[in-house]
């Protein structure tokens, strides 16, 4: 018996670059695509997230732009990003202070505020320390510790997972 080849499934992708297509046809899209691309070097990061995301809300995908272009995608969304920060931070921005710095510093509040709700969540219910007393107990009555100790656990109770580093 000869089996004949599986259909090939679509990409979730098409779905996506069709519509970035379809948007990119429109002479207006192309038209702001084009003076971005002319323009790049001199606007300031903050107006070009600016563009960035106005021609994203009309239908472009981050990946279509980056050939459009010819920026990374990584650059496009970081970005987007500044474009969404809070005006001072933007005013920052423009003024010359680091950009960096301010997502670091953004990205370190929001690392404490999801700590605290964590510390928080378990006053209320007790969840976490009951689970991280129940690993503690698991490894020390494992004798092959810490090896085979259950570590799927621990991301829960850190709130992240896997356990990379990452919250």
């Amino acid at each position: 018996m000869i089996k004949g080849r599986k259909a090939k499934k679509k990409k979730a992708t098409s779905e996506h670059q069709s519509l970035h297509r379809r948007t990119m046809a429109d002479p207006k899209v192309a038209e702001m695509v084009a003076v971005l691309r002319r323009r790049w070097v001199e606007m300031g990061p903050v107006d070009r997230g600016d563009r960035l995301r106005e021609l994203t809300a009309l239908g472009c995908s981050t990946r279509g732009l980056e050939k459009e272009l010819k920026q990374s995608s990584t650059s496009i969304r970081r970005h987007m990003v500044l474009a969404q920060l809070p005006e001072q931070d933007r005013e920052a921005i423009k003024s010359g202070a680091s950009a960096k710095k301010i997502l670091e510093r953004k990205a370190d509040a929001n690392r404490h505020r999801r700590q605290a709700q964590r510390v928080i969540e378990d006053r209320r219910t007790g969840a976490l320390s009951d689970d991280l007393a129940n690993i503690v107990l698991e490894s020390c009555r494992t004798k092959e510790w810490p090896h085979k100790a259950s570590l799927p656990t621990w991301g829960r109770v850190l709130g992240r997972w896997p356990l990379t580093g990452s919250s």
